[in-house]
């Protein structure tokens, strides 16, 4: 029986459904809503968490995804396996736009594509959605993931024998030198149930009380049992009425120490309200989209990002050529100029042999921090 509904996002149209087969007596309306974020929209980081107590790793989680944090707001999915903790971070804004698509609703869960991955004991695993073009290769060592890479097409056997020599900690990391052959075009389906769950997951608590309709409901009951009483003497008559007058002063003074709390909250709130006013009217490009402009840049180029640092307003990266043949800089430094979020290209040296690095500003600065990925 299908407990809950489970959608890919699919930032160019309808979200994918990832319920297969069955039945469920639950009106949709009230099954859980989970949205699984794509591979290509997450930035995913792995540190050792050796030694970290069981009840401190969602401090410890916490302090990991705030200092790789990519994004303004950034959805984090934290998992513990062995003596590693992977993070998966997105954009949270896709949460938004998630729910304008299923009428609303918020989602239940909001969790990354990797964990809807079959486990294997060990050894490359290929992991794709039937109707998506990029896949994952997923790394795993005695049913554990050690690592993940992310492609846009599957790659060939001279593409990851270049990557492999671009990055030797591929190899430390137990990614193999060559691949078998054809073993990217067999990618994996989902499976029914993720395989991780996530640390930073917000506890369930109890509601908290509500003073102020506890109060009513005490004065209430205060007045209907001196109602039943109207049969008693002149002074038992005025004892029940000093104590409605008591609870009615009590009732006054709860509400008028909730007020400052109101006046604070609607203040917050119009400040929220103006805030998202004064975004809408001076929109800034995210980092998600900094990024595909960069790897949609240097793609057309025949190059490839081996280093990159991202301290706004300043962009500098490293790139090496695909095809072996040198790097046109004059064309590089074109390509930059010619796109309307960046500005002031220059170049600055050769780095590492075939690796040409580059500098260049953002046309509008944002606040950020120094991301590497």
């Amino acid at each position: 029986m299908i407990t809950n509904q489970s959608y890919l996002f699919n930032p160019h149209g309808a979200d994918y459904s990832l319920n297969s087969g069955g039945t469920s007596v639950i009106p949709a309306a009230l099954l859980g809503l989970h949205q699984v974020v794509p591979r290509s929209m997450c930035l995913v980081f792995r540190t050792s968490c050796a030694g970290v107590p069981r009840l401190s790793l969602r401090g410890f989680a916490q302090l990991q995804a705030e200092q790789f944090m990519p994004f303004q707001n950034s959805g984090v999915f934290a998992v513990k396996q062995g003596q590693t903790m992977h993070l998966w971070l997105w954009d949270k804004a896709i949460e938004g736009n998630f729910a304008e698509k299923h009428d609303g609703r918020t989602p239940r869960q909001v969790l990354p594509q990797s964990v809807f991955s079959p486990p294997i004991d060990r050894g490359v695993q290929w992991f794709r959605h039937t109707q998506q073009q990029g896949l994952e290769a997923q790394l795993w060592s005695n049913r554990l993931l050690a690592d993940s890479l992310y492609f846009e097409a599957p790659p060939s056997a001279n593409d990851w024998r270049t990557l492999i020599a671009q990055q030797p900690d591929l190899l430390a990391a137990g990614w193999p030198a060559e691949l078998p052959a054809g073993s990217q075009s067999a990618a994996t389906t989902f499976a029914k149930k993720p395989w991780g769950r996530n640390i930073l997951q917000p506890a369930l608590r109890l509601p908290r009380l509500q003073f102020a309709p506890i109060a009513k409901v005490a004065l209430w009951a205060s007045t209907a049992v001196l109602a039943a009483g109207t049969a008693a003497t002149l002074t038992e008559r005025s004892q029940h009425q000093s104590a409605i007058n008591q609870g009615v002063e009590s009732q006054k003074k709860r509400l008028a120490d909730l007020e400052p709390a109101q006046k604070a909250r609607d203040a917050v709130q119009g400040l929220e309200r103006w805030l998202a006013s004064a975004q809408a009217l001076s929109p800034r490009p995210s980092k998600l989209d900094t990024l595909n402009e960069i790897a949609t840049m240097v793609t057309r180029q025949g190059l490839v990002v081996r280093e990159l640092e991202f301290i706004p307003p300043t962009i500098s990266a490293t790139f090496v050529p695909t095809t072996g043949s040198d790097i046109r800089l004059t064309a590089v430094i074109g390509a930059i100029e010619a796109n309307p979020l960046f500005t002031d290209a220059r170049f600055v040296d050769v780095s590492g042999g075939n690796g040409f690095k580059f500098t260049w500003r953002l046309r509008e600065a944002s606040t950020s921090q120094a991301m590497r990925p």
